[in-house]
């Protein structure tokens, strides 16, 4: 038996004996050598790669690689250099000490989509080299070189482009430390390059969602291909619960500014003319990264901005309020509302503020849980009725929107108090003139329905003196009065700017 198939054996034998586990991390950190492309940025890939053996190892791949930008249609992208270093976290070094492997030189491939401007991929296969490389028994931080070389491309058609990484192989070539092969069985399912000396390592994107591209460029049209000067850092105001002003130093070029790209959390939300732009419909109390981009005359994009974060303020605590409610044969009994509304507490004069949720809690006390036990309810559906005061500069109008109240089932025996959900979408509203403004409750009824086991609506006489709101004789109105009367009933505080 050789020295190879005496440590293969035993490798394989510790393997099954003590079921090895992994854990041991790859880093790959590859880094173009271009100037900036109009989008670059370091991209983390997580792989999973399988050694023989000690089957799938993590690898992480830093790619910093960047694509010249702007080049014209029908020029080539010129050639440039991907380098990588691997970083073994600890298994594979172990893996090489049983095995007697001091050395190891690689040959790998790394597949790269190419998203041309038509929208459709282009798959390249960039090989990359190891060389020889030596390796200390027992060193637990071993690392070794890739190297390899993007090769020269040309569109014809002007627009983006994007470079992505997906698979990558790599052929690795074991040696002893006096360069005797180690020629190691690969792992099940690798595809064989055919080489008996090499073991051959496939490793696959996990997760495969993840964001993958790591160049960008631009294909433009025209002799103009001098990118305009870098807009600068967005600088937020007027900020509120779900919205921001952002303003930025303007860009210039000798074509003259076009638009900028304003980019949140890396996708482009929207593209203006103007220096300045209104974020709206952001998370309450959330954190937004904000950059933008400065397209000329010609179409080449800068640079990105320096990014900018921007968290917005938190929710408003609710309005709550205390009202008496009619019931049907048993009078007025006490009702509690907290009512929650996501309108913001500054909107832009000119700017619709986008529709907003409003969340209303309705908790029914008094004798009203057990009336509707002793009346044989098992449940309990239906709408609250409030009317809205809006006012504004120049503006006073009453509206009435209602919520609906989420179903629930009754218990029985009767359980004090009993609380419904009110749920409700209100319109998107906009502002002519700045100022500030109010929306205020300014009136609440119920209007509800029970229902017996078998699901039958039960009736109940409308209260004296109150007119049915939808005349349907399975529902039943229930008005309500605030009390106290002065109470504060003011939902939305807000400012017009």
């Amino acid at each position: 038996m050789s020295e190879f198939q005496t440590h293969s054996h035993r490798l394989h034998r510790l393997h099954r004996a003590r079921r090895i586990a992994v854990a041991g991390a790859l880093a790959l950190v590859a880094v173009g050598g271009l100037a900036p492309s109009a989008l670059a940025a370091t991209t983390k890939l997580q792989y999973s790669c399988n050694f023989p053996y000690i089957r799938a190892q993590p690898v992480t791949l830093e790619l910093d690689a960047t694509a010249p930008t702007p080049v014209a249609v029908d020029a080539p992208i010129g050639t440039f250099s991907l380098s990588a270093v691997a970083k073994d976290g600890g298994d594979v070094g172990a893996f090489m000490d049983w095995v007697m492997a001091s050395q190891l030189s690689a040959t790998s491939m790394l597949e790269i989509d190419v998203t041309t401007p038509t929208g459709s991929i282009l798959r390249l296969q960039v090989p990359l080299s190891t060389p020889t490389t030596s390796f200390l028994d027992g060193a637990q931080d071993r690392t070794w070189p890739l190297s390899g070389s993007f090769p020269p491309i040309r569109f014809r058609q002007a627009g983006m482009v994007s470079i992505a990484a997906s698979k990558l192989t790599m052929h690795i070539t074991f040696r002893g430390p006096d360069g005797t092969v180690i020629p190691l069985d690969d792992y099940e399912g690798t595809v064989d390059d055919g080489d008996p000396d090499t073991t051959d390592v496939a490793c696959t994107l996990d997760p495969e969602t993840q964001p993958t591209v790591f160049a960008s460029t631009q294909v433009v049209t025209g002799p103009d291909l001098i990118a305009p000067t870098t807009p600068g850092i967005p600088i937020a105001s007027s900020i509120s619960e779900s919205s921001a002003r952002l303003t930025w130093a303007p860009s210039t070029d000798a074509s003259g500014i076009a638009s900028y790209d304003v980019f949140r959390n890396g996708l482009k939300i929207a593209t203006v003319t103007e220096n300045t732009f209104v974020a709206s419909g952001l998370a309450r109390g959330g954190i937004n990264k904000f950059f933008v981009v400065a397209k000329d005359g010609a179409g080449v994009l800068s640079l990105p901005s320096e990014t900018a974060s921007v968290k917005t303020l938190p929710a408003r605590p609710p309005v709550k309020l205390t009202v008496m409610c009619e019931v049907p044969l048993i009078g007025a009994h006490p009702v509690s509302v907290s009512i929650d509304a996501t309108f913001p507490s500054i909107v832009h004069a000119g700017t619709l503020s986008g529709k907003f949720a409003v969340t209303s809690v309705v908790v029914l006390g008094g004798s009203i849980p057990t009336w509707f036990d002793v009346v044989g309810a098992t449940s309990l559906e239906g709408m609250g009725l409030p009317a809205w005061r809006l006012n504004a500069t120049g503006l006073s109008f009453r509206m009435n929107v209602p919520f609906k109240f989420v179903k629930r089932e009754l218990p029985s025996p009767s359980v004090d108090p009993l609380t419904l959900i009110g749920l409700n979408n209100m319109p998107a509203l906009m502002f002519r003139q700045p100022g500030p403004g109010t929306i205020v409750v300014e009136s609440l009824s119920l209007n509800l329905r029970l229902k017996d086991p078998s699901g039958a609506a039960i009736e109940l006489p409308p209260v004296d003196g109150v007119i049915d709101s939808d005349e349907d004789p399975n529902t039943f109105d229930m008005p309500c009065t605030f009390a106290p009367a002065d109470q504060n009933r003011t939902l939305v505080a807000f400012q017009v700017l």
